[in-house]
């Protein structure tokens, strides 16, 4: 996404498969930080997303980060932990933004086109135990929802999808080189 694309999300933000918000914590937060892990292997098998976080809900206009929780996201921490737990590399861009007198932060996610971003390890917090494992594959639902693929036909369909953009990419530099 553009600068300015995310900043018209701050201004008119909404949750849907490909946006996510979430309330202020810091990167440091082993909880919050488990999740949003999640969240961004679930975007990247699912074209792609942005995590927005300092924000509250219901209407997700107010909330800020406090300047050292904004700090917590050094760009990279954050792929340090990406790489750390996610496989293939998911090439997460952070965003530090000022909207208005609050602080926030985008993460910017993209799509996975080489294969499905797959947990690598085992990564949990006191409180609420193990929150994946190595292997657990996540996307997002059209409800907004990152969720678990617990299943043969969802895994298949996954595959699927990522074997269909190959494809086409080595179609199109077939063309491009001269081919048919």
């Amino acid at each position: 996404m553009t600068i300015q694309e995310i900043q018209a999300f701050v201004t008119a933000p909404y949750e849907d498969s490909v946006h996510e918000i979430k309330a202020a914590k810091p990167w440091t937060d082993r909880c919050f930080k488990a999740e949003r892990l999640r969240d961004i292997a679930a975007m990247a098998n699912s074209g792609g997303g942005l995590l927005l976080i300092g924000r509250d809900n219901p209407n997700f206009r107010t909330g800020t980060l406090a300047p050292q929780e904004q700090q917590t996201y050094d760009i990279t921490a954050v792929a340090v932990d990406v790489r750390n737990y996610i496989a293939p590399i998911v090439a997460v861009r952070v965003h530090y933004l000022n909207a208005g007198p609050d602080l926030l932060v985008a993460l910017d996610v993209p799509t996975i086109t080489r294969a499905p971003a797959i947990m690598i390890t085992d990564f949990g917090c006191e409180q609420h135990g193990t929150h994946f494992k190595p292997g657990d594959v996540y996307v997002r639902t059209p409800a907004a929802q990152t969720q678990r693929l617990a299943s043969y036909p969802e895994m298949e369909d996954l595959l699927n999808r990522v074997v269909e953009y190959r494809l086409v990419q080595e179609l199109q530099r077939f063309r491009t080189l001269g081919g048919a």
